[in-house]
Parts: structure tokens; sequence; C-alpha cells
């Protein structure tokens, strides 16, 4: 019985940690596409200038 709900619990962390990680990756995602977007869009009006 305990080590039915050591696996559980075990489970239950692992899936924790991977939610955590995929919400970091995404996070990091948008941070890099919003850069991406400014870097672009300021570069397109230093050179219309």
């Amino acid at each position: 019985m305990r080590f039915a709900r050591r696996l559980v619990l075990l489970s239950q962390k692992m899936e924790a940690g991977l939610w955590a990680w995929q919400l970091q990756q995404e996070e990091e995602r948008k941070q890099k596409s919003a850069l991406k977007s400014k870097g672009a869009s300021l570069h397109s009006l230093l050179s219309s200038q």
C-alpha cells in the first residue's frame, strides 16, 4: 500500500513539474517573439528615414 501511495505522489510531482516547465517554455517563447517584433519595427522605422 505504501509503495502505491509513493508512486502516485511521485507521478503527481512529475506532472506538476512538467506543467511548470511547459509554462516556462511558453513564456520564454512569447518574450523572444515580442523582442523580435520590437526589433523588426525599430529596424523598419530606422530604414524609412
